[in-house]
């Protein structure tokens, strides 16, 4: 067909397009199943930019052009005169886009192909090459028509590129077709004259003296007539076409497509040239390639098509790309059902899929080996890949009637193409399946001699002797199975079970199959134990007609595998047993309304909360370890009775949504019942009876609520909660929250060691009187709101020991009356999140006066900009009168870390609070303290350590009367001149010597403020952007006393000159507490001139020996040369074995030689000197090894590793 022909190919004015609604002729179709993910494939590339694709992110497009499929309701139908769209939107969107010319990438005669799949249909006769103005963006227009309701898919037309390498070395020996064992393959089968091998490339030299009298002759046509005589649309097709200039011509434009054809079906016993694989096939010639080298996907498809139609039984690609093609899988998958297709793999050294030889449903996909059979360097390899062949300097025909190697998957494909060509002239009746299988099947294995590719070279090297030779055989697997029509499923206990079983036979036609089901299970009876399958082809499936039958019995367990064996016959003495392993239900039980009598949930069921749950008064409900409760959306677990979900050391217990997706607040919530039965505890607060949430994770709803009860909460996690404020809507919602106002009630309700995450409000609120509150141990993480949120009356509180980051806010403390009872915040470590207003704040106080001590107040970071001094670290407002001792400040950037009444007005007087032995260093603030009260009432502040001693520095960051006549005095005198060692540690102090740093080893020495575990090492390491982490400092890393650690580091050339900040994070103090990552250290590396040696020198050679005499003693003498550069240095060591260093630790030297005595070595035993150099780079090499027995003149060099520069 030529596209000129107006018929076909319609410039499309814009009036044109604008609306033709006219009911279409229908079109013959065939649908091709190929699957949805083409239409997704084609959406996901339509959204990366032009340009080169080893990693599919820039695929190589062809200018101006997009393929689109339509769904069947959505007919384009073309004469020559106007275009009719069957689809209003379709036409207004052509319009658009400036769509110049439309036509069909298949012709009618190709579209008779077709694919059958399990898959969606997809009709090839609807799919259309569009031209766009030039103006108009290709991935723009693929996005657009892909939104399109009636557009199946839309991508660019991608460009393949053929894929051999040419080699102008003339290599005589053919010596693939041994390697192959091609004479072997010969004595049984040279081809056959009706087995065409299409050559989809770049054309072929007709004249050639070795290929001349190979090419396929159309039978349906008439040579040179001027005619379609076999009405396929393409005028005197004699011996194939040329896709690219849409004529006959066929003649070679790059000499690619004439190499190809060489190697494939060259003639043999003619006296010249070279031998083919299969020279008694013939080649049909499928020109796609254009001079430059690159072929259009679409031109490919169509010569696939083309091939097949024409009855091509093989069908070589030796080009593709690596963009995956909606339009060609679908040309492939429909050719592959008559015609065995072959595609290189391509040469990048890449594991990426490339197309078309990656559609592994369709296409023997063929990596390039050498005559080593080692896989050629260029050579991609995949799991993808199928098999391999000699792809490296291959002797084959070249363009103008000469000879030459090439390499490249492009020649490896054509020796499996010319074997298939072999397998179809030797079992005509094979479908082209069984040929895939068969050369797939008797392969050499190579995986031996690449062990880097194991399992990406396919099933090893060609085999053309045995592939002919050796029968095909049956092999056969379970692919598939279903339970009463359920694929994959599980079945109930007590319960029957039609079973159906998918074989899949993966190479020999299997003929009479049966199975036998058999099993030794205790809790399964077999009613019917056997099925025939009849015929199996070569990768197909098929289903047993008649089911399995077999009972499960009612005592079988839930999420229970129940293992059955299926013994497989075939004809021939075929036999094979296979497992099968087939599992009872999970035990899914829907729940909901009144639970009357005590109640346990076990984990072998996962319950499905589908109403609310009332555990009544006088009633347990128990939760077993393991349990998964899923709660539809709105439901809750409601306790006026006893809750125990206790998985104290088993699996946790998990309350989660039934939602596949859920979002906070997917589910209600558990809550407790003013009647709900409090937790009774012991002296030291630990459960010993009554309700109990422990070990379990609550996530996805609105958390948990205690109306007046109190229960043991232990190690739960609260994760992604919306939060709850039942009965005060005016308190923050909280993932746990308690209301207890004007009620007396007494106990202790204690929160220990759990994680309140990523909750959307607060973590923990409370509004409470009278009883105890004691949270411990837990950790408050990336909550919305607060972290606690407590107001409360006579109720005291502790919360000691948590961990406190990033938050909306950390502790808000209102005390609703003069009657607050003792308030202890101890231990806790307080981690800011920026916010421009009191959403920062460690520790906001209403009232309140509590005592807190011992805490870390760290990165509270406010846009002081857009707030006042009431950004603060700790805020005191309405006479609240903390004691604050102990504590440390560090790192914050905030107007204050200490703020009375700071929103305007002065407040009222009152008592102030005790603030001593507190650390306030290294903040970015204005001030430290801020009073706003109009109080004469001074504030103690004694006995602090604020980073300075200077007492004009300390006033500065004060802010009192002698700022504001109205607030009282801070008295801080005397002040710690130190930082105080009570409080947790922060590093204090970094001496890093010497700095500037050449090329030398540089000394890491941190001071931390208060003692350490030194079971710990800090994380230090240095860099030049944050987080500075480019270099590690461990070298000789020791603690040097309880507050001082030292470590070393060598600068070499590999270290860039310039300035670096030092991070030092991971330390912990001996109090248990971690110290915040500090940033504010650095050093500078400076070296003069240009080092160009960054290559460590050799190991040196070591010569040792014991002394006769000298007992325990040693003498040694070692050399090395560096051809870079000068060695500057060694160190040595001496130890019991190679490379310890248990007798002398690393000792640095200039020398090169070494006596030791009085070394507490043992008479006749062997010892070793181990020695490193270093070069001006400063570098060191690896270990130098010299053994010698102690007391004996003896010397033993060793070389470990050679360093080659």
């Amino acid at each position: 067909m030529n596209k000129s022909n107006g018929l076909f190919k319609l410039v499309v004015s814009l009036s044109m397009l604008a609306v033709f609604l006219a009911t279409l002729q229908p079109i013959p179709r065939v649908q091709a199943e190929i699957g949805q993910s083409l239409a997704d494939d084609a959406l996901k590339s339509a959204s990366i930019d032009s340009g080169k694709n080893i990693d599919n992110q820039h695929p190589e497009i062809a200018p101006g052009v997009v393929l689109i499929a339509l769904k069947p309701e959505a007919k384009l139908q073309m004469n020559r005169q106007d275009l009719q769209i069957g689809d209003n939107s379709l036409a207004s969107l052509f319009s658009g886009l400036g769509v110049q010319g439309i036509e069909p990438v298949f012709q009618e005669s190709e579209r008779s192909l077709s694919v059958s799949s399990a898959n969606t249909v997809l009709d090839i006769s609807n799919i259309y090459r569009l031209q766009l103005a030039p103006s108009v963006d290709v991935f723009h227009a693929v996005r657009e028509l892909s939104a399109n309701p009636v557009v199946a898919f839309a991508e660019p037309d991608y460009l393949a590129e053929i894929i051999a390498i040419p080699d102008d070395l003339h290599f005589s020996e053919q010596w693939g077709l041994t390697q192959i064992n091609a004479p072997a393959a010969w004595d049984v089968v040279t081809g056959s004259e009706d087995v065409v091998i299409a050559v989809v490339d770049s054309g072929s030299d007709a004249s050639h003296a070795d290929l001349a009298s190979q090419y396929w002759t159309n039978p349906g046509e008439i040579i040179s007539n001027g005619l379609d005589d076999d009405n396929n649309g393409y005028i005197d097709d004699i011996q194939g076409w040329n896709f690219v200039d849409n004529d006959a011509d066929l003649s070679d434009n790059t000499g690619h497509g004439t190499q190809v054809a060489g190697v494939i079906a060259a003639s043999t016993n003619n006296g010249v040239g070279v031998a083919g694989v299969c020279w008694d096939c013939k080649l049909m010639i499928i020109k796609v390639v254009q001079s430059g080298g690159v072929a259009n996907y679409s031109d490919i498809a169509s010569g696939v098509l083309y091939a097949a139609q024409k009855g091509a039984d093989v069908i070589n690609l030796s080009l593709g790309g690596y963009s995956d093609s909606a339009t060609l899988k679908a040309a492939i998958a429909a050719a592959s059902q008559t015609a065995v297709v072959v595609g290189g793999a391509g040469n990048d050294t890449s594991s990426n899929a490339f197309y078309p030889a990656a559609y592994d449903d369709y296409v023997l996909a063929v990596a390039g080996t050498t005559s080593l059979d080692k896989k050629v360097d260029t050579s991609n390899f995949g799991t993808w890949v199928d098999v391999s062949a000699p792809g490296e300097l291959i002797s084959t025909t070249f363009n103008g009637g000469s000879y030459g190697s090439a390499s490249g998957t492009s020649m490896a494909a054509p020796f499996v193409a010319g074997l298939a060509g072999l397998l179809r002239s030797q079992h005509q009746d094979w479908l082209p399946n069984q040929v895939r299988a068969h050369i797939i099947h008797t392969t050499d294995s190579i995986e031996g001699l690449n062990p880097d590719y194991a399992g990406s070279l396919g099933s090893g090297r060609i085999n053309a002797g045995q592939a002919v030779t050796m029968p095909a055989q049956p092999e056969l697997s379970i692919s598939g199975y279903t339970v009463n029509g359920i694929t994959a499923g599980t079945t109930a206990p007590g319960s029957a079970v039609n079973l159906m079983v998918t074989l899949r036979n993966n190479w020999g036609t299997a003929t009479n199959v049966s199975a036998t089901l058999s099993s030794v299970d205790p809790y399964v009876t077999i009613d019917n134990n056997t099925a025939a399958f009849d015929t199996i082809n070569a990768y197909a499936v098929q289903q047993n007609p008649a089911a399995f039958v077999f009972s499960v019995s009612d005592t079988a367990p839930y999420a229970y595998t129940m293992q059955f064996l299926l013994t497989i016959v075939a004809d021939g003495g075929f036999q094979v047993v296979l497992p099968l392993d087939i599992n009872t239900q999970s035990g899914t039980m829907d729940v909901g309304g009144p639970i009357g009598s005590n109640t346990t949930w076990t984990n072998d069921k996962t319950y499905h909360v589908i109403d609310n749950i009332l555990v009544g008064e006088g009633i347990t409900l128990t939760i077993a370890p393991g349990t998964v409760v899923r709660f539809a959306a709105g439901k809750s677990l409601l306790i006026s009775g006893t809750l125990i979900a206790d998985a104290l050391g088993g699996e946790e217990i998990i309350f989660t949504s039934d939602q596949q997706n859920p979002l906070p607040g997917s589910w209600k919530l558990i809550k407790f019942a003013e009647t709900a039965v409090d937790a009774t505890l012991d002296l030291d607060n630990e459960y010993l009876s009554g309700s109990i949430i422990r070990n379990a994770r609550i996530e996805y709803g609105e958390g948990v609520a205690l109306m007046v009860a109190m229960p043991y909460i232990s190690n739960v996690t609260f994760f992604r909660n919306k939060g709850n404020n039942e009965g005060e809507t005016s308190f923050p919602k909280s993932a746990l929250w308690r209301r207890a106002w004007l009620n007396s009630r007494s106990g202790t309700l204690v929160v220990r060691d759990s994680l309140f995450l990523e909750n959307e409000g607060a973590g923990f609120a409370m509004y409470q009187q009278a009883a105890n509150t004691i949270v411990t141990g837990s950790k408050f993480i990336d909550n919305g709101s607060y972290s606690f949120y407590f107001a409360i009356d006579n109720s005291p509180v502790e919360i000691t020991a948590n961990h406190i980051s990033g938050n909306g806010a950390g502790l808000f403390l209102e005390t609703v009356t003069s009657s607050t009872g003792d308030i202890l915040i101890q231990d806790n470590i307080f981690l800011g999140k920026n916010g421009p207003d009191h959403s920062g704040n460690g520790i906001w106080l209403d009232t309140a006066s509590p005592t807190i001590n011992h805490n870390l107040f760290a990165y509270h970071n406010f846009d002081v900009g857009s707030c006042d001094e009431s950004c603060a670290v700790i805020y005191a407002h309405d006479q609240a009168a903390p004691t604050v001792t102990r504590n440390t400040f560090v790192y914050n950037n905030s107007n204050s870390l200490i703020c009375f009444n700071c929103t305007g007005d002065y407040g009222l007087a009152g008592p102030m609070g005790v603030y001593q032995n507190n650390n306030w260093v290294n903040n970015t603030l204005s001030y430290v303290f801020v009073r706003r009260v109009s109080s004469a009432s001074d504030i103690t502040a004694t006995n602090n350590y604020w980073g300075t001693t200077n007492p004009v520095h300390i006033n500065q960051l004060i802010f009192d009367y002698f700022d504001d006549a109205n607030p009282g005095v801070v008295f801080y005198q005397p002040f710690l001149t130190s930082p105080e060692p009570t409080a947790p540690a922060y590093l204090s102090n970094a001496v890093i010597t010497p700095s500037p740093v050449g090329i030398e080893q540089v000394t890491f020495e941190f001071t931390f403020s208060a003692p350490m575990d030194q079971s710990i090492n800090p994380t230090v390491t240095f860099g030049t952007v944050s987080p500075f982490t480019s270099y590690i400092v461990s070298d000789n890393a020791q603690w040097l006393t309880e507050f001082v650690w030292q470590a070393t580091f060598d600068i070499t050339s590999l270290v860039p000159v310039g300035t670096y900040t030092v991070s030092v994070g991971d330390a912990k103090g001996a109090d248990g507490m971690t110290v915040p990552i500090d940033t504010l250290f650095g050093f500078t590396v400076g070296y003069g001139g240009t080092i160009t040696d960054q290559t460590p020198p050799p190991a040196p050679r070591v010569w040792a020996s014991g002394i006769t005499g000298v007992p325990s003693s040693v003498e040694a003498t070692w050399h090395t040369n560096d051809p870079d550069s000068e060695i500057t240095g060694y160190r040595y060591a001496i130890g019991s074995a190679p490379g310890a260093a248990d007798i002398v630790n690393w000792t640095s030297t200039t020398s090169t030689t070494l006596m030791k005595s009085s070394l507490g070595l043992v008479e006749g035993r062997q010892y070793w000197v181990i020695v490193q150099a270093r070069n001006v780079g400063g570098l060191w090499s690896a270990s130098g090894y010299g053994g010698f027995v102690a007391g004996e003149e003896t010397s033993y060099t060793i070389f470990l590793p050679l360093l080659l520069k």
